[in-house]
Parts: C-alpha cells; structure tokens; sequence
C-alpha cells in the first residue's frame, strides 16, 4: 500500500479565494453599471424627445390660428366682407392665455383653454388608449408630461395687437432624474396686417 503525505496536498488560502471573488465581481458589475447607466440615458433622451415635440406643436398650433385668421381675412376681402381682421382668434387666444397658463386642445374649439378648464386637465398631457397620441383628454391615460401655453408679451401698434410672445414650458418627472423642463419661446407676428 502507497501512503499519501498531507504535505503534497494544497489548495486555495482564504485570501486568494476572496481575490479571486473580489476580481469577478468587478468584471461582472462594471459592464452591468454601464448598461444600466446607458439605458437610464436612452429613456432620458425619448422623455426630452417627447417634451420637445410636445412644446415645438404648441407653437406650430399659435401659428396655424394666425395664419388660419389671415387666410380668413382675405377671403373676406376678397368678397368685400366688411370686419377682414387678420388678428381675430389670436386676440382671444391672447386674451385668455395672458391670464393664466393655457392648453393646448387638438381639433377642438377653442384651440386653446385655461389650464383651470376641467376639460384642459390641469395641462396634465394624455395619451389615447385607441391610437396613442398625446393630448389633453380627462378621458384617456395620463403621463408625467404637463404643457403651458402662455402669452407673455403682446406687442401693440396704436390700439392694434400686431405680435405676441409665446412661450410653451413642458414639464416631465424624469426616471432617476427628478423633475425636468423644456421651454420653447417664439414671437408670432400679424404678417398679414398689410392685406387690409
């Protein structure tokens, strides 16, 4: 019979195993960080995507009422309509949103209601359970977006409204980032005063 020496045998100290676990940790969690930090990034940018849409449609809409006043006022003077203003629903959408943050209400009308209109929501931005588009419905589904239409400047020529400023803030509860803003601001001019 052979005999075998414990002295021959030898195996892992505590040490070495606790390196050799500390170095796999770092090889496994280090790629994993990254991954997550770069998947918190990609639903930042889509929330800031959405938010800059939401702002940019606002005031493409401020735009299509006064470009939808001047097409008005022309064909009124076309067919010698007496009152051919072209700053007509812009002086109400002015009106209205000089006071008080506004909604912006696709293919409704008013285009535009107070953020206190129970059907405004609160500016609370939707989404359509049917086709998912972004709204301000009570009725459908909310999202952590609210948009405000607002005047904050008008200017004037004698007693005739003939710009306004317009600023849109959209503002979102960014994933992990907190609360988050995007604010669009343009001036809308009465480009078709000359027409009358």
């Amino acid at each position: 019979m052979y005999c075998i020496s414990n002295k021959n045998i030898s195996g892992f100290t505590l040490v070495e195993t606790l390196v050799a676990i500390s170095i796999l940790l770092l090889v496994i969690v280090g790629p994993i960080t990254i991954a997550q930090k770069g998947i918190r990034n990609a639903y930042f940018a889509n929330e800031q995507f959405t938010a800059v849409f939401l702002a940019q449609e606002a005031i493409e809409s401020v735009r299509q009422l006064r470009d939808a006043d001047g097409l008005d006022a022309y064909d009124k003077l076309l067919n010698s309509v007496a009152g051919a203003d072209t700053w007509n629903e812009m002086d109400s959408f002015a009106d209205t949103c000089d006071d008080e943050n506004c909604a912006y209400m696709r293919g409704e009308n008013p285009l535009f209601r107070p953020c206190s209109d129970s059907f405004a929501n609160n500016c609370e931005v939707t989404r359509s359970v049917s086709d998912g588009t972004l709204g301000h419905n009570p009725s459908a589904d909310d999202t952590q977006f609210t948009r405000h239409v607002r005047v904050t400047d008008m200017v004037s020529v004698g007693a005739d409204v003939v710009g306004i400023q317009v600023r849109v803030t959209v503002t979102w509860n960014a994933v992990n980032l907190g609360t988050r803003s995007v604010v669009f601001q343009t001036w809308i001019y009465d480009q078709y005063k000359r027409y009358e």
